[in-house]
């Protein structure tokens, strides 16, 4: 068995951990890498024999706004080792190995776990946490009837254009917002493709996507954040009555909402977050 780390530049290595990525997860990253958006801040450590990648654990490393302050924060993705090596402490290992190797580099380390995988990160060092959807009732003021500003629809074809509003955007938030190009570029080819509009006169791309009478809002983008009365006229209709923001929406001037508890992620926290609010993960921070 051999232990590799930071191997992105060999083809071979990188092959077979693209193979056990999807193996386990069915995460394919050709679409990422050959959209230019691979990010080696994504460090990768691997046990590997025979030439197939058999465990891994990579840390990301992401740029964040904190309470207003720049913080690289270090999220334990790509956890997996196939089931015929498992139950022999290889994820273990390399978990200790990687923390070690981070640990002094960010400001505290977060995870999301598989319901199988709790138990192993209860008894790791890992605490466990409760994260939340912020949502807010419509009052009568902010509803119809005026008239509805028509949106552009953005497709992948469009990648370019978003990719620059991306490297030029203000935080969503002053709270807790992700401020990685790549891991944004990540969410806008695999879990957004089909929810991106954009606002002209607002200069604004928005990920949305109504869910019966509620709008899910999950990012907006944007060179200078607009407040959410600038944003109704766009983005509501008559049947929309609740907006649900999936990440703290102080930069819009929101008032007046409730936390919901998100659950089924399995958040998982090691070292001091200064938040001191009910945690939203900001929707695009997720690797």
């Amino acid at each position: 068995m051999q232990y590799h780390t930071q191997y992105w530049k060999d083809e071979v290595l990188l092959s077979a951990f693209k193979t056990l990525l999807y193996d386990i997860h069915q995460l394919d990253f050709s679409l990422l890498i050959e959209s230019g958006f691979w990010d080696d801040n994504y460090v990768p450590f691997t046990f590997f024999k025979d030439g197939k990648a058999i465990s891994n654990v990579c840390i990301y490393s992401v740029p964040c706004i904190i309470n207003g302050e720049e913080k690289q924060l270090a999220q334990v993705s790509g956890v997996g080792t196939l089931p015929e090596f498992r139950k022999q402490g290889l994820n273990r290992e390399l978990t200790k190995r990687a923390i070690e190797w981070a640990k002094n580099q960010h400001e505290f380390f977060f995870l999301f776990a598989d319901d199988e995988a709790v138990d192993y990160y209860d008894n790791g060092g890992f605490t466990p946490i409760k994260q939340y959807l912020i949502r807010q009732t419509l009052q009568e003021n902010q509803q119809l009837p005026f008239t509805k500003k028509p949106l552009e629809k953005l497709g992948l074809e469009r990648l370019d254009f978003i990719a620059k509003a991306v490297e030029k955007r203000s935080p969503v938030s002053n709270i807790f917002a992700t401020m990685s190009l790549k891991l944004t570029m990540f969410h806008v080819l695999y879990t957004l493709p089909d929810h991106l509009y954009y606002i002209k006169e607002l200069d604004t791309i928005i990920a949305m996507e109504q869910k019966k009478n509620c709008l899910a809002i999950y990012d907006l983008i944007a060179p200078s954040m607009p407040s959410l009365e600038m944003l109704l006229p766009f983005i509501i209709n008559e049947s929309i009555n609740e907006l649900e923001f999936h990440f703290y929406p102080d930069q819009l001037g929101v008032n007046n909402f409730n936390y919901i508890e998100r659950k089924g992620y399995n958040p998982f926290l090691k070292g001091n977050l200064s938040i001191k609010k009910p945690l939203v993960f900001p929707y695009t921070i997720y690797a």
